[in-house]
């Protein structure tokens, strides 16, 4: 078995036991509660540290709050000002509007 399987079958069990256990010994309520504020809990604890590792490897987060307050931003398009623009996925035609003038197709897809 894959080891990405094995941590999300070991997570599920780990969760549903732990959720059983804190209803036992708390009550439905107030165990509920608690296994859903440790739940939150390690998710953030998972992405702060999935941060940290990018940001110790050289790569950094385009979410993160020391690019946007360093005036960074990951997509020129922000702060570039340039347009995004539209192409038919039927004919290859560039289109302005909903529908392609050409074939009438409203399937487009984004070019920046």
């Amino acid at each position: 078995m894959k080891q990405i399987q094995r941590f999300r079958l070991l997570f599920l069990g780990g969760s549903i036991g732990l959720s059983m256990l804190l209803t036992h010994l708390f009550g439905l309520i107030l165990g509920l509660g608690l296994f859903l504020s440790a739940y939150i809990g390690f998710i953030v604890y998972t992405r702060k540290r999935g941060s940290n590792t990018l940001n110790s490897l050289g790569l950094s987060n385009s979410n993160s709050d020391t690019a946007t307050n360093k005036g960074q931003h990951a997509n020129n398009n922000i702060s570039g000002g340039s347009k995004i623009t539209y192409i038919c996925l039927s004919c290859g035609r560039k289109v302005s509007g909903r529908t392609c003038r050409k074939c009438g197709s409203r399937m487009k897809k984004a070019v920046f």
